[in-house]
């Protein structure tokens, strides 16, 4: 390896998804010698802190956008591109004062576009190169293969190949952008364990307010009536508030370990349905049932695409509202399910070393 490089990794604040899968690549740069320098905002800042409390951390502007309860994920995007593009002019200014006072040499940023400069290195990690966005999806797609092309590489955690896809079309577009596409494949923080399996359901649910707390809400009222025990992990790093509810516990936070531990164990796994915990559960081979959110047309897709998946069921939030609806049943049918996926699991970790040690190289 040549001399150790600062590195700047920067994800963006919307769940904990896009922090949660830098994480191995936090664990692998710092193995390595390189200083890394963590920058976020609001809970993705705080749970990267939690995880590696010797790095130096840098709180970044908000820039996430907002959902509006009765409106479509696209819409709320759509209405507020505005704020979108001063969001980047904002990281655009913010970028260029951490490399000067902290001589970065590589910018390492999860679907933040703002994060680069014509003194670094700029590596963009996404599989967000087609967005579905509904009818109007050409003119976000129009945005974002711009601002993709003005980075020197863009990594995608997925397979190459379409027929292996956990992303489907939304990381293979017809036209890609105007740079170094890299597929590392599927980023996991977690590694399977061949341990005992226990009776407890792990509930993992992250995304933006207010859609988290409507289904935390949700599943609370149908799951307490269930002969199942469960344990909630919220995500919100924070709060560290612990509560009760007859055969569910509520957890705000537990360390990757401890939730690589539960995950492994647990006989099946409920969760929303982004697109980090599809490769969570892919790497780990584990049976889940996903809950996409209502309007998020993203996770719609995914829930889509992913119909005919061994490890995979799908439910729908407003499928959740209906007072027929049982999830005992939709549990015992998974858990009867024993068939295992015969979908070949790469993590991401060995193609992400090799490329980034090349980028270093340079």
């Amino acid at each position: 390896m040549n001399s150790p490089k600062t590195v700047l990794i920067a994800p963006l604040n919307w769940g904990l998804g896009h922090a949660s899968r830098c994480v191995p690549i936090i664990r692998w740069l710092v193995s390595q010698k390189h200083n890394v320098i963590i920058a976020a905002d609001g809970n993705a800042l705080s749970f990267l802190k939690n995880e590696f409390p010797d790095e130096k951390c840098i709180r970044l502007t908000d820039n996430s956008l907002k959902y509006f309860e009765n409106f479509p994920a696209w819409l709320s995007i759509l209405l507020q591109l505005p704020l979108f593009f001063f969001s980047i002019l904002k990281e655009k200014k913010e970028i260029l004062k951490i490399v000067d006072q902290h001589q970065i040499d590589v910018v390492i940023s999860d679907n933040r576009y703002g994060l680069r400069t014509k003194k670094t290195t700029n590596v963009l990690i996404s599989h967000q190169l087609n967005l579905n966005a509904g009818f109007f999806s050409f003119i976000p797609n129009f945005i974002i293969y711009h601002l993709i092309s003005n980075f020197d590489y863009c990594l995608i955690p997925d397979y190459q190949r379409i027929e292996n896809s956990l992303a489907g079309k939304l990381s293979h577009p017809k036209k890609n952008p105007k740079t170094n596409l890299e597929y590392i494949n599927p980023l996991s923080r977690y590694e399977k364990l061949n341990l005992l399996e226990s009776h407890l359901i792990p509930v993992l649910v992250s995304g933006p307010e207010p859609l988290k707390t409507k289904l935390i809400k949700q599943l609370l009222s149908k799951l307490i009536n269930t002969s199942f025990s469960y344990v909630f992990l919220c995500g919100d790093v924070e709060n560290y508030n612990l509560e009760n509810y007859h055969n569910c516990t509520l957890k705000n936070h537990e360390t990757t370990e401890n939730i690589n531990t539960l995950l492994c164990e647990a006989p099946l796994v409920i969760a929303s349905g982004g697109y980090s915990t599809i490769m969570d559960m892919h790497c780990l081979d584990k049976n889940c049932i996903l809950i996409p959110f209502c309007g998020q047309t993203e996770q719609e897709y995914l829930a889509k695409f992913h119909k005919d998946s061994t490890n995979f069921s799908f439910i729908q939030m407003k499928d959740i509202e209906n007072e027929m609806f049982s999830f005992q049943e939709v549990i015992q049918k998974k858990l009867s399910d024993k068939e295992k996926s015969t979908h070949i699991m790469q993590n991401g970790i060995p193609k992400f070393q090799e490329v980034i040690s090349r980028i270093l190289e340079q």
